[in-house]
């Protein structure tokens, strides 16, 4: 009872604080226009908050889990004997299609590997994950620039089943999974602001799956809301050095099954991630990303397990 009574505070958190962030940029200011395009740091990794046309980039994440939390237990870290790694290699645009409005593509290419409590191990090659497909639209823009205005995006994201799911894996460790074997869709709100320097950001989404078929299987529709806080100390000029730092709240239902008779689901999961990270602008046009993700810091957490990752993105924008 103590941890349904968690996740649904967790929950309302969540929604409150979306709520608060959409009202407030409808009490700061009155509709805007602008262009769209570039968000470093930002949840979503299509979204472009400058003025380009195009903005290409390519990121690396390698990522190992390093704890688990199910039921009523308490967080158990794995030992040097038990591993579950993975590489996340992802090419992804973005594109200007008409003012305040803006799209993207991105496909994940996975690779993973594990290792046995006992011995034994195996390990998959990199294979094609899940497609994302992305529109946007500049729904605030202050123009000219008010002190307490932000800038707001309103985004739909499509997900498009194209790896290998769970319930398709075909290997004792699962490492052949690249996917999330569902159709998914996601509707977010972002909200930007710079000031005496820093750049602060609240970003909020919720998510669904579709049901779908997997051989005798009915997989369940699967809802999820997350909350990212973020800081970024800004540096002006080429060749410049900037700061920041990332907070994200995410709450999953747990997966459900309906195989002709009483549904089951599984119990909800919730974990928390601190990010650091570091941009680099060696040229105009270009910049690099730097940043580490730890999900075994906050809690609590419910029905996970918990990763750490590095990774490393470049990206090329072109002005309009």
């Amino acid at each position: 009872m103590e941890c349904g009574n968690l996740l649904r505070r967790s929950v309302c958190l969540l929604i409150f604080s979306g709520v608060v962030g959409l009202l407030s940029s409808l009490l700061l200011s009155p509709w805007a226009l602008g262009a769209a395009c570039c968000a470093a740091g930002s949840s979503s990794r299509n979204l472009m908050t400058e003025f380009n046309r195009w903005e290409f980039r390519l990121s690396h994440r390698f990522s190992t889990v390093v704890a688990e939390q199910f039921g009523q237990g308490p967080v158990l870290f794995w030992d040097d004997e038990r591993q579950l790694q993975e590489h996340l290699l992802t090419p992804s645009v973005s594109f200007f299609i008409a003012p305040d409005w803006q799209g993207g593509v991105s496909w994940d290419l996975v690779s993973r590997q594990a290792a046995f409590v006992g011995g034994g191990s195996e390990s998959s090659g990199l294979a094609p994950g899940d497609l994302n497909l992305f529109l946007a639209y500049e729904w605030l823009y202050p123009s000219p620039p008010q002190v307490w205005q932000p800038q707001v995006f309103l985004s739909y994201t499509q997900g498009l089943p194209t790896g290998r799911g769970l319930y398709q894996s075909q290997s004792p460790g699962v490492t052949d999974v690249t996917g999330g074997e569902q159709w998914t869709s996601r509707l977010g709100v972002h909200l930007f602001k710079s000031l005496y320097r820093f750049r602060y950001s609240l970003e909020s989404h919720w998510g669904w799956s579709w049901p779908q078929s997997a051989g005798e299987l009915q997989l369940l529709s699967r809802q999820e809301l997350a909350l990212t806080l973020g800081l970024l100390r800004l540096t002006a000029g080429e060749r410049s050095w900037s700061y920041g730092v990332s907070w994200t709240a995410l709450f999953k239902e747990g997966r459900g099954l309906g195989e002709g008779r009483e549904p089951q689901r599984a119990p909800a999961e919730l974990v928390y991630e601190l990010s650091p990270y570091v941009l680099w602008t060696p040229e105009g046009d270009w910049t690099v990303t730097m940043s580490y993700g730890d999900q075994s810091i906050f809690g609590p957490v419910r029905n996970s397990q918990l990763s750490r990752r590095v990774s490393l993105a470049i990206s090329r924008a072109l002005p309009i």
